[in-house]
């Protein structure tokens, strides 16, 4: 048995990507090991957690950097911590450029994991794990010679539900399709994509819309849906949103990674950029043939989108190549395969 920490935090600010790919990472591993995660004070990210076989390890959002690792350090020395897994820009590396962070959590720990979406400085870290599709473009280093970099979507962190999906069978018309704005839609895009699908003409389309668990505007979304002619499902943090996605013939969706989520479903996708940081994975997906990129969602015309959604449904020959590149690209399997990595790095403690 293991005792294993993620160190991760979600919320409405910087969505819940994090902790659900510390999730998947996390329910790869053998079920005798003991994981904890460290978050920070969140109601978001907190609620994520129950209802799973993890326990919360909760520190105060407004500690400074020193408090942290003093808050940190005393939990992975309570738990006799063997793994230690981080993926928060709380402890970024532009943050640590002395490596303090990590050298004190590396006198506490075998092994410690980095989940990171660009290179690093030269710290003590024994696995690096990127499943972005422009990993292995990026100019990694590491003040460790063994140090093992899990770059490219066969790394992708997705959760069980994404393992194994068969094809999707593309149809010559759509009639399902799914609206999801990660887990908090910080831009409120939901509402304006429901309105730019309530002007395509045409009977019997069905809209799944995904409110994640860290979103507010539940509210105005119920406002606009009342005023629309659309057959609309809503869905609060559903527990199958795999099944969800693989059920879609197309979807619009964030930048984030539920990109890969919807590749490894089948399910083209045009998507909303909601940040800075997802530009470079929206661009690689799009050069991979898996989306359509509508730049940022704050500067989208509704009447742009319309038209490109109606496009694309009349297209089935792009929505079946978009299908078949993103199962290609993206086989759900990327947790096993980063747990079997860390377990062979010398840290596969019985």
């Amino acid at each position: 048995m293991r005792n294993i920490a993620f160190r991760v935090d979600g919320g409405p600010e910087i969505g819940m990507g994090h902790l659900m790919r510390c999730l998947a990472l996390a329910d790869a591993f053998p079920k005798d090991d003991k994981i904890i995660f460290i978050i920070k004070r969140e109601k978001a990210a907190i609620d994520k957690l129950k209802g799973t076989r993890y326990d919360p390890a909760v520190i105060e959002k407004g500690i400074n950097y020193e408090e942290e690792i003093g808050s940190v350090t005393d939990i992975l020395d309570v738990n006799e911590t063997d793994i230690f897994i981080a993926d928060t820009y709380h402890i970024d590396t532009a943050y640590d450029m002395n490596g303090h962070y990590f050298s004190e959590v590396k006198k506490r720990v075998d092994t410690i994991v980095v989940i990171s979406p660009k290179p690093s400085f030269s710290l003590p870290y024994d696995v690096v794990i990127n499943g972005n599709a422009f990993a292995a473009e990026l100019g990694y280093d590491t003040s460790k010679d063994e140090t093992k970099f899990l770059l490219g979507p066969k790394y992708a962190l997705l959760r069980e539900e994404f393992q194994g999906l068969p094809y999707k069978e593309v149809g010559e018309k759509v009639k399902d399709m799914i609206v999801t704005m990660g887990g908090g839609d910080p831009l409120n895009l939901t509402p304006d994509v429901l309105k730019a699908l309530d002007q395509i003409d045409g009977e019997g389309i069905h809209v799944d819309v995904v409110i994640g668990p860290a979103a507010c505007n539940q509210e105005e979304i119920l406002k606009v849906i009342k005023k629309s002619d659309l057959e609309v499902s809503l869905f609060f943090d559903p527990t199958n949103i795999g099944e969800l996605m693989h059920k879609a013939d197309l979807a619009v969706s964030a930048g984030g990674g539920t990109l890969y989520e919807l590749a490894a479903a089948g399910t083209p996708a045009v998507v909303l950029l909601q940040a800075d940081n997802q530009i470079p994975m929206v661009e690689a997906m799009e050069k991979e043939g898996t989306i359509i990129n509508m730049g940022f969602g704050s500067r989208m015309k509704i009447n742009n989108l319309t038209e490109t959604l109606i496009d694309l449904m009349n297209d089935r020959d792009k929505r079946e190549k978009m299908s078949r590149r993103g199962k290609e690209l993206i086989d759900g399997l990327g947790a096993k395969r980063c747990i079997e990595a860390i377990l062979k790095g010398g840290c596969n403690k019985i």
